[in-house]
């Protein structure tokens, strides 16, 4: 589940300009199944919050840039170091997406998305 951020942009020209809103939303390649399928191959649940029994879910906010790569990846609501970590090193090594459209232009445009961590 993928969320639009609000951002300010005073002062940046479009190139640079971060949407919120976008006519076509940016994709993984592939779709969602893709996505949950990369998410399912790469994940590493760090040993030490397994061993604790820590879970939970990190939220990263990222943006796909105009030539659909994942950019300024940072945790927005973090619940340990190493989930943290786990999550944004898994976000930052995504391949790149399909860039959002504005105008039938591409665009930069930021998301939230919440990376799980569940032990079994």
């Amino acid at each position: 589940m993928l969320f639009f951020t609000a951002k300010a942009n005073v002062g940046v020209s479009n190139e640079e300009h971060v949407h919120t809103i976008s006519t076509i939303h940016p994709r993984f390649p592939g779709g969602e199944v893709a996505m949950r399928a990369f998410f399912a191959e790469h994940l590493r649940y760090p040993q030490e919050a397994r061993d604790s029994n820590i879970q939970g879910q990190v939220l990263v906010s990222f943006i796909i840039d105009t030539a659909g790569a994942v950019s300024d990846v940072e945790v927005v609501r973090g619940v340990h170091p190493s989930l943290d970590k786990e999550a944004v090193r898994l976000v930052e090594m995504m391949p790149n997406w399909i860039p959002g459209k504005s105008r039938n232009r591409p665009v930069r445009v930021q998301f939230h998305m919440p990376v799980n961590f569940h032990s079994n």
